[in-house]
């Protein structure tokens, strides 16, 4: 089983225990998409594409969401959901980052750029951002 599995595993009993309710219903529904079984064996990232694929579709569904209340749950639940994944580079620092690649790693095209950034970061970052960025310092 995955580390972080197991650590979603106790967090959901942590949250049981303390009767809050919202945050066992999230991480139970979760643990058995990324585990349906209970005993399959699974690797953090295929348990981070499980958690990306409810944030996208939470994200979507409060869009659409009219009650205050059900909005407020909907935001509780990414903020939980939103703990268990990387945190994410944007800004100046994929900038930065990329900007190294290109002068110190001699990254000279848009590829080389983006499989090193995947290799390094992979879901760290955003895919369209990073692109944007790496084409305005290759002058593309």
């Amino acid at each position: 089983m995955s580390d972080l599995l197991k650590q979603i595993k106790l967090d959901q009993v942590v949250a049981r225990k303390f009767s809050d309710t919202i945050t066992a219903g999230i991480l139970t529904t979760l643990l058995g998409e990324a585990s349906p079984s209970g005993k399959d064996t699974t690797t953090d990232a295929k348990v981070r594409a499980v958690i990306k694929k409810f944030v996208k579709n939470l994200n979507e569904t409060v869009c659409l969401m009219k009650n205050q209340d059900d909005i407020e749950i909907g935001l509780l639940e990414l903020a939980t959901l939103k703990e268990y994944l990387p945190k994410q580079i944007e800004g100046n620092a994929l900038e930065t980052l990329i900007n190294d690649l290109i002068i110190s790693d001699g990254c000279d095209n848009l590829g080389k750029v983006m499989k090193a950034l995947n290799g390094a970061f992979g879901g760290q970052f955003d895919g369209k951002e990073a692109s944007k960025i790496a084409k305005a310092h290759l002058g593309l």
